[in-house]
């Protein structure tokens, strides 16, 4: 459905990718049975992808 989760203000030298880290481990605690994230290519690479895993290990 899309709905909006969290909102998270960081400085501008803060990439969206490491700002997306930010906000998966504000909302783990209230969203932890999240099964779909959905992202374009700029959230992608290793330290990005292993972060989530790590945070949602059901993914």
């Amino acid at each position: 459905m899309g709905l909006l989760l969290a909102v998270v203000i960081t400085a501008a030298n803060v990439t969206d990718r490491d700002g997306a880290i930010s906000i998966f481990d504000k909302i783990h605690d209230n969203f932890h049975l999240l099964k779909v994230i959905s992202a374009d290519q700029a959230y992608s690479g290793v330290e990005y992808t292993s972060n989530v895993q790590r945070t949602y290990q059901r993914l």
